[in-house]
């Protein structure tokens, strides 16, 4: 009896014990859960695409030039994770009208001698580096983009072939700061369309122009060979006063020749069997066609794409070497010699 007593104050004086349970809520309306299906139907197919993107040898490369032609399919926009700088021209404003007496020049026609010939020798001081880079390096623009050149001979540049292929009837406008003026030039021979890796070469005659100096050839490259690579790159020229004036009308305006120094990682094939310099310069869109020179200011390779991994957050360099360069030039009879002598004390 005693003990069934004092069972029942146990149970009586005790603190009740607690259970803790997550009771679920209201279920969404039948409106909320359509537009959740729609968004996990959303995720699963772009889950689907980034796989595909990773599966593309080809998906993290793009051009480091041009940017994309607004008139082109979306398919055909770079596809790697560059600056998010989609128009090298500012919005609300007209690119530059090109002049209608730009007439065709004939591709085949007899082009000029080289002004210069490389003859490898002592390097270049800085200062004289940079007077031949921004003696010889344009802006060169299209109705829809721009891209960088260089000066091979009088009247005569060289760029990419994706720089110049949004142009018009082949019509471009090339300039810079020591040019003095914006002038019109004529596409005259470019490489065949190609992926990534393939040739990608385009000569433009600019009549009437000539540099005050041009850029020779080299075959003398090898890795950890110390280069300089020299352009336009839209995101600088958004943040550029010479190329806003130049965009209001100013002839003689041009943004400033953007260059920096690296060095050859590796020259290795292409998937498409081209010569490929890898470096660590750095370039971003609007450096395509531009040259990579050694210390002596002879153009190694013409940059044209880079490689980007978004898992490493690591980015490559490309340029199609100078000896790539060199047989398309021949192939249209353009100054094509390359110069194999070292930079340096013969």
């Amino acid at each position: 009896m005693l003990g069934i007593l004092g069972l029942l104050l146990y149970l009586w004086l005790r603190e009740p014990e607690r259970i803790l349970r997550d009771l679920p809520g209201p279920g969404p309306s039948a409106e909320a859960q359509a537009l959740l299906d729609e968004r996990s139907a959303e995720n699963e197919s772009l889950a689907a695409r980034l796989e595909a993107l990773r599966q593309d040898e080809e998906a993290l490369t793009c051009p480091a030039g041009t940017i994309p032609d607004p008139r082109a399919p979306a398919s055909l926009a770079p596809r790697a994770a560059l600056p998010a700088v989609d128009q090298s021209l500012p919005q609300g404003r007209a690119p530059p009208q090109l002049p209608a007496d730009a007439g065709q020049t004939p591709a085949r026609q007899p082009l000029v001698e080289s002004a210069a010939a490389g003859d490898g020798g002592p390097p270049l001081s800085t200062a004289e580096l940079l007077t031949r880079l921004r003696a010889a390096t344009a802006l060169v623009l299209t109705q829809y983009g721009s891209g960088t050149g260089f000066f091979i001979a009088p009247e005569l540049l060289v760029t990419n072939r994706h720089v110049v292929e949004s142009a018009e009837a082949g019509q471009v406008l090339v300039t810079s700061k020591t040019l003095g003026r914006i002038s019109p030039g004529q596409v005259i021979a470019t490489s065949p369309p190609g992926g990534q890796g393939s040739a990608d070469y385009a000569l433009v005659r600019v009549p009437g122009v000539t540099p005050k100096a041009v850029l020779p050839l080299s075959g003398a490259y090898d890795s950890l060979t110390p280069v300089v690579a020299a352009g336009y790159p839209g995101l600088t020229m958004l943040n550029d006063a010479g190329f806003a004036q130049l965009l209001a009308g100013d002839a003689t305006a041009a943004p400033e020749l953007v260059v920096n120094r690296g060095e050859v990682q590796a020259v290795q094939r292409s998937f498409r069997g081209l010569e490929v310099i890898v470096h660590s310069g750095d370039l971003l869109q609007g450096n395509s066609g531009g040259p990579l020179v050694d210390a002596c200011g002879r153009v190694l390779g013409i940059n044209t794409y880079i490689a980007v991994d978004q898992q490493q957050s690591g980015r490559v360099s490309y340029a199609l070497s100078a000896r790539e360069l060199a047989q398309f030039l021949a192939a249209h009879g353009a100054p094509s010699n390359l110069d194999d002598s070292a930079c340096g004390p013969s």
